[in-house]
């Protein structure tokens, strides 16, 4: 293809991940479980990795990740049982990721999942694991985690499994940087850590990749790969593997005689004439998985291949009670002055206390007597500096009144021990939040946190996760009075277009992505590209010609993105049926849905029996029920909490055999009190043999259904 405007860069892959919170219930519950079905959640113990393979392949403005895995009971609190065994695997993925493909090994025969409509497949999983036979279902929760479930374990055996998802990429003028979580697999049983198998595929086109870090690659046929231990500090390590070269691209995949769908790529020019210049303040107080040296290692590699080379820097950070800098002066972002600045570092940094006041003064000071010009990005994972906000206040002005000229402050708080600081009349603020945030926004800088919009749960969810928190503050920094554009024209018919970044004004040197549809083959492409500083404007024109693609994913990635749109106009409900029928059309996991692999024997006998028409239902899954005893003898009671949204509506509780038989029903409404309480079993009124039941509660058009047990 002839392109008159071709840039060379790199594709990174970044595998990291964040601190989570102590050993907590809800933390100790993520990761990879066994239990026993048959006697509850408090048989629930760690589980193990017998072996884990990740692979790795380019698709576009995406990479697809394979995770392929054999997990047991062995070595675990239920390795001697004589039970079958269910796993639950809690785990979560970087942001926007797409879950597109799972199987279960059936009798050593890979059977691949189908999408269901979410309730109906958790009645199905149930109904399942109560006969015995082999199900695996994948859902997402109502926190933005996913879960998997696998049934049945018998000791001694394994369990074989494979999860694939798109993930997409984020481009610059000097790279690739593709998200990868490797939190999910991280072992609580002592002495059983297990090996990481990560292998990337060796592209013609991309060249082959380069592992950072020190470890050395492998070449086995089309593929490059290393193996590291999941102990805790590697599965919170930085780690990144480099291609080269890309260019700009514009890909059809047709489905007709003339239409189809595309992916779209175009790599701005970097302009020489747009410097940015960045301090980074690196306040490192608290000692958590992410080490201090490591925290650098990671500033290290995304000034490498986030910034321009012409671009500029600075580090000031804290050792032994000293505010120190790497240079006096500016620092190019070059491969080579990078390297050698940060070879300056102490080789064992220390920090026990946070100094982030006096380090952001040398910061500002810095700047003032070095072109007065620039901006500021502070990592911090400090503690809080009191409750009292006029203090605070005080210390802001001070801060911005040292600048010369307006520096924007972008600030990207890490800590994960969320400490109560202040109420300001109208919403609580946490640790240095009250500082920080107001700081930022003062300065026309911004404020990223795993707090994550008020929760304290961080871990769970992805988009809150360090590498995603950490990128979304590192592209909030651009070159001041600079702004470009991107259009396009071309003889076919580009409809239905998602742009990935959701951007029409795209940063000097970030690439534009999009994924659409067209109408009638395209032939070529021309791009007009416009930058500028100030008034000076400059365009540049290139031309792209498509490419046809054979990939299995651009018509996915388009669902996702078509269906995604559907969700947040979905407020009142009147795309549910749609969103769930795109999900099992585009084959791709929403909330509203359910990955399920059946034994083939069986899945249609089962699905006939299920009383539900779910299609027609919302699952509520924050709906508050208590079932107790369970498992239950002589009575079993019900109580259900449930939001004012729900008063005065009509309830029905109905109870199922695991076979779907209707035992009993009762219905009422639910007045004003928020709380449903009754006693839907006795044993003078009704004789039940021992085993598993079925607990369905509607409430208005919103359902939830409970397992209990009958001794």
């Amino acid at each position: 293809m002839k392109n008159h405007f071709i840039l060379k860069f790199s594709l990174v892959l970044v595998l990291t991940c964040c601190k989570l919170i102590g050993f907590s219930q809800s933390y100790y519950d993520d990761g990879l479980k066994v239990l026993n079905p048959n006697l509850g959640n408090w048989t629930k113990t760690a589980g193990k990795f017998e072996s884990i393979e990740i692979t790795l392949t380019p698709a576009g403005n995406y990479t697809n990740i394979d995770i392929l895995l054999e997990i047991s009971a062995q070595n675990t609190n239920l390795a001697l049982s004589s039970d079958s065994l269910e796993a639950e695997f809690k785990f979560s993925l970087p942001a926007d990721a797409i879950i597109h493909d799972a199987k279960l090994w059936m009798n050593n025969i890979p059977v691949k999942a189908a999408v269901y409509e979410r309730n109906k497949a958790k009645f199905i999983y149930e109904s399942l694991v109560s006969r015995r036979i082999d199900p695996l279902i994948i859902y997402q929760n109502i926190d933005n985690s996913y879960e998997a479930r696998i049934y049945p374990f018998i000791n001694p055996d394994k369990r074989k499994l494979s999860i694939s998802y798109l993930v997409p990429n984020t481009f610059t003028a000097k790279g690739i940087e593709v998200p990868l979580d490797l939190r999910m697999f991280r072992s609580d049983i002592p002495g059983q850590t297990p090996t990481i198998n990560i292998k990337a595929i060796n592209n013609s086109t991309l060249g082959s990749p380069i592992f950072l870090n020190g470890v050395v690659a492998s070449v086995n046929g089309i593929y490059s790969s290393i193996s590291i231990l999941a102990t805790q500090s590697n599965i919170f390590q930085h780690y990144a593997i480099y291609f080269s070269p890309v260019s700009s691209f514009f890909t059809t995949q047709a489905t007709g005689a003339n239409e189809g769908f595309y992916q779209l790529l175009l790599m701005p020019h970097d302009s020489i004439a747009t410097t940015s210049k960045t301090t980074f303040v690196i306040d490192y107080a608290t000692s958590n998985s992410i080490t201090y040296n490591s925290l650098m290692t990671i500033l290290k590699n995304k000034i490498k291949f986030s910034k321009k080379d012409n671009d500029l820097f600075n580090v000031v950070y804290a050792h032994n009670g000293a505010v120190l800098k790497l240079s006096n002066s500016w620092i190019a972002c070059d491969s080579a002055s990078v390297e050698n600045a940060f070879a300056t570092l102490p080789a064992n940094l220390n920090s026990i206390s946070s100094m982030y006041l006096p380090e952001l003064q040398s910061a500002i000071l810095f700047i003032n007597a070095n072109g007065a010009e620039g901006n500021i990005m502070m990592l911090s994972n400090a503690g809080f500096n009191g409750s009292n906000a006029n203090f605070q206040n005080q210390l802001i002005t001070s801060n911005l009144g040292l600048m010369t000229n307006n520096y924007p402050v972008f600030i990207f708080d890490f800590n994960t021990q969320f400490t109560y600081s202040l109420w300001n009349g109208s919403e609580y603020f946490y640790n240095n939040e009250y500082f920080f945030y107001n700081l930022a926004i003062a300065s026309g800088g911004n404020y990223f946190s795993l707090r994550n919009g008020g929760s304290n749960n961080f871990y769970y969810n992805a988009i809150s996760s360090f590498i995603d928190k950490l990128n979304s503050a590192f592209s909030a920094i651009k070159p001041q009075h600079t702004y470009d554009a991107l259009t396009y024209n071309s003889n076919s018919v580009l409809h239905s277009e998602y742009q990935l970044k959701n951007k029409v004004i795209v940063p000097v040197g970030e690439a534009y992505m999009e994924v659409g549809k067209y109408i009638n083959t395209p032939s070529s492409m021309v791009a007009n590209y416009y930058y500028g500083i100030d008034s000076i404007n400059h365009m540049e024109s290139f031309t792209l010609t498509p490419s046809i693609s054979l990939d299995t994913f651009t018509k996915k990635i388009w669902g996702s993105s078509f269906i995604d749109e559907l969700i947040a106009d979905n407020s009142n409900g009147i795309y549910t049926n749609t969103i769930i029928n795109n999900s099992i059309q585009y084959d791709v996991l929403c909330e509203y849905t359910a990955l399920l692999a059946l034994e083939p024997d069986t899945a249609g006998t089962i699905i006939n029996e299920i009383p539900l028409s779910t299609n027609e239902e919302k699952v509520v899954d924050n709906l508050e029920i208590k079932v107790y005893p369970n498992p239950f003898e002589s009575t079993q009671y019900i109580e259900c909490n449930f939001p004012a949204l729900l008063y005065n509506k009509e309830w029905t509780v109905e109870v199922f055999t695991a076979q779907g038989q209707l035992l009993s029903c009762q219905k009422g409404n639910t007045a004003y009190s928020g709380l449903l309480k009754l006693e839907w079993y006795n044993n003078v009124h009704l004789d039940l043999n021992s085993g598993m039941y079925f607990i369905k509660i509607t409430i208005g058009n919103h359902t939830k259904v409970v397992r209990v047990f009958k001794k």
